[in-house]
C-alpha cells in the first residue's frame, strides 16, 4: 500500500470518528432540549438555543417572538406537555447539523381536553464555540397514514 492510500484511509477514519462524536453530541443536546421543554425548565432549554434562533410552525409561518425566551415560555408554562419521539435522525455537515424528528405531542391547557398532535420537526444546529446550539426549527402537524 502506498503512502497516499494509507494517508487517505487514516484521514477518512479520523473524519468518521469525529462525525460520530458530533452526531452523539447533537443527539445529547436535542434530548436535553426535549427534557427541559417537557419539564418546563426554560433556563435549561435556552442553554442549547442561540439567541437569534428562528421558529416556524406549519402554515402559520414565522412565530414572531417565539425566537425569544419569552415567546417559548409563554406557551408551555401555561400548558402541560408530553413529547414522545418515535423517530429521530441526525446528519452532520461540518459545523452544521440537521435533525429530523417525528414525534407525538400532547397538550393540555387549563384542565381542558387534551390535544394530540403528530409532528414532523426539522431543526438546524450550529457548532458555536465547540457547543451545538439550535439556530432554526420548523414544525408541522400531520395526519399519519398507515406507518408515516
Amino acid at each position: 500500500m502506498n503512502i497516499k492510500k494509507l494517508s487517505l484511509i487514516l484521514f477518512l477514519s479520523t473524519l468518521s470518528l469525529t462525525l460520530a462524536g458530533d452526531i452523539e453530541d447533537v443527539f445529547k443536546t436535542y434530548e436535553a432540549m426535549d427534557k427541559a421543554f417537557v419539564d418546563e425548565k426554560p433556563k435549561e432549554l435556552f442553554k442549547n438555543i442561540h439567541n437569534d434562533n428562528t421558529v416556524f410552525w406549519g402554515d402559520k409561518g414565522w412565530l414572531g417572538n417565539y425566537g425569544t425566551v419569552k415567546g417559548w415560555t409563554e406557551g408551555y408554562l401555561k400548558n402541560d406537555y408530553t413529547w414522545t419521539v418515535r423517530d429521530r435522525e441526525v446528519k452532520v455537515y461540518g459545523n452544521t447539523a440537521v435533525v429530523a424528528t417525528i414525534a407525538t405531542q400532547t397538550t393540555t391547557s387549563d384542565k381542558s381536553k387534551t390535544k394530540i398532535y403528530q409532528v414532523r420537526e426539522t431543526a438546524v444546529l450550529s457548532k458555536i464555540k465547540n457547543k451545538w446550539k439550535l439556530v432554526h426549527m420548523h414544525l408541522s402537524e400531520f395526519e399519519p397514514k398507515n406507518d408515516d
